[in-house]
């Protein structure tokens, strides 16, 4: 037996210590002397790269759009108004309307457009536009000023409004014309022109056009019900987009070219990112935004994402990390939301979604599984770094470890998991096999695996080789050699 666990101790150094010419651990010096840790045969260069990360803007709710002025700064409307970002705080705009916007427009000299319950505002003035008409879009004009639009009309605004809604006749969603001055207006019926209509029997994956837009190529892009279709400027064709072709989801409700030529595709089921270079990024759950339900998005010049949802805004800088600081960062979220009873537990839940600071864990049958994978990455960091820190954290999960042998008061055999003492009855009438311990401190879990043996002995090893000091080697060897014995019994 001691045999067998003096075998499995000596071949787990040479198992990460062998992995190149020259490569070694340093015996001895255990308490982080000079000879502590282990000399890596290749030394990672740690090069900076970008990582995205998205932050919930204030508290606001039902936002409708979001737009960004010639200086960068963020716009978005909602049931209240039109409110911009100062700093980290929303402001109201003051505008001659009051209460609900429904969309927003910004030319290339800076010039704000609002389509609002009260009427239509551009730069800061009401537009006279049909009695009684409601504006729900607006967008700038290729030929200088705005295109807005609505249930009940359709026109441009260039100082005056001319109307275009005689030629039309049904509710508009989106206006958008070409260089040569052909419009394009996007209705239920397919999209409508001056020299007629539209419609699916044209290329359009569906008659419901919500959305149109013009990339830098010339190509119209419309979006539908049903998916995303192309116009290319020189023949003339439409080309569908659907989901086999990379689209995430079919009910566009927006589309916007930014600057650089990427198209942002907003639905219901998140938002998208599509490069002229065909590179995509998809957007969707609480980890980029505060609801799915996307209605706007725009990008600055530095990549910089804008979401405007059902539920807030929300911004995705790019920034600046390194492996290291990234690795800090997961060490942190693991011991801070992860840890439960000293265990590294992949049950970890939300009692509300999207908010944090209301984690919680709970046990797992392969807590000492997982336990011992974090447990040897902790050991790793600890011979590269010699951080107490990492040997700190491994200390702990090592003591996990073992006391899941202990507390069963079978010599050899440990549980998958453990809970405190006064929750054993209520894990008695669920399933699995759970026993009360003899001190009643602790209820355990039976029926053991192979994994969770095999996980045991990896991060027990290398605790003995990289981080334990004598009496803890001494307590690791009588753990293991209890384990491997029980195996060798059974």
């Amino acid at each position: 037996m001691r045999a067998l666990l003096v075998l499995l101790i000596v071949v787990a150094g040479p198992m990460w210590a062998g992995c190149g010419s020259g490569s070694s651990k340093k015996d001895g010096g255990t308490d982080g002397g000079e000879d502590a840790g282990w000399d890596p045969p290749v030394f990672h260069q740690d090069v900076p790269y970008v990582q995205e990360v998205s932050t919930r803007l204030g508290d606001l709710e039902d936002v409708r759009d979001v737009v960004l002025d010639t200086g960068g700064t963020c716009h978005v409307a909602t049931a209240a108004g039109v409110m911009l970002l100062d700093g980290e705080e929303w402001i109201a705009l003051s505008l001659p309307v009051q209460g609900e916007v429904f969309d927003l427009a910004v030319d290339s000299d800076g010039v704000l457009a609002v389509a609002a319950q009260e009427g239509a505002v551009v730069d800061g003035a009401l537009v006279e536009i049909s009695a009684g008409a409601v504006p729900r879009f607006v967008g700038p004009r290729a030929a200088g000023g705005f295109w807005i639009a609505g249930e009940d009309l359709a026109g441009f605004f260039d100082g005056t409004y001319h109307s275009i809604f005689e030629d039309i006749g049904l509710p508009v969603q989106a206006v958008v014309d070409l260089p040569d001055g052909t419009w394009l207006a996007a209705t239920a019926a397919g999209i409508r022109t001056p020299a007629g209509e539209l419609t699916t029997e044209d290329g359009l994956p569906s008659d419901e056009v919500r959305a149109l837009a013009i990339d830098s190529d010339g190509a119209v892009w419309a979006g539908t019900d049903a998916g995303l279709a192309r116009r290319d400027p020189v023949s003339g064709e439409w080309t569908a987009f659907l989901g086999q072709d990379g689209l995430h989801y079919g009910d566009v409700a927006d589309l916007t070219i930014d600057k650089s030529g990427a198209l942002l595709v907003s639905t219901p089921m998140g938002g998208s990112v599509y490069h002229p270079d065909g590179g995509r990024r998809y957007y969707l759950g609480r980890n980029w935004m505060p609801a799915d339900d996307v209605r706007g998005m725009a990008r600055a010049a530095d990549g910089t994402i804008w979401f405007a949802t059902a539920g807030g805004v929300a911004r995705v800088d790019q920034v600046w990390t390194t492996l290291a600081e990234r690795a800090e960062l997961y060490d942190a979220i693991a011991q801070e939301r992860h840890v439960r009873l000293g265990y590294t537990s992949t049950q970890c839940h939300l009692q509300v979604a999207g908010d944090l600071s209301t984690a919680y864990s709970t046990d797992d049958d392969n807590d000492g599984q997982w336990t011992a994978m974090y447990l040897a990455s902790q050991c790793f960091r600890y011979a590269v770094t010699g951080e107490p820190e990492a040997r700190q954290n491994a200390r702990v999960a090592a003591n996990a470890l073992m006391k899941l042998e202990q507390v069963t008061g079978v010599d050899g055999f440990f549980a998958r998991s453990i809970v405190p003492g006064d929750e054993c009855e209520a894990k008695q009438q669920g399933s699995g096999e759970w026993h009360l311990g003899a001190d009643g401190q602790w209820c355990w879990k039976g029926d053991t695996s192979s994994d969770e043996f095999v996980g045991h002995v990896f991060g027990l090893s290398l605790f003995y080789d990289l981080v334990a000091d004598e009496d803890e080697r001494a307590d690791v060897a009588r753990t293991l050699g209890g384990i491997l014995g029980y195996v060798l019994k059974s």
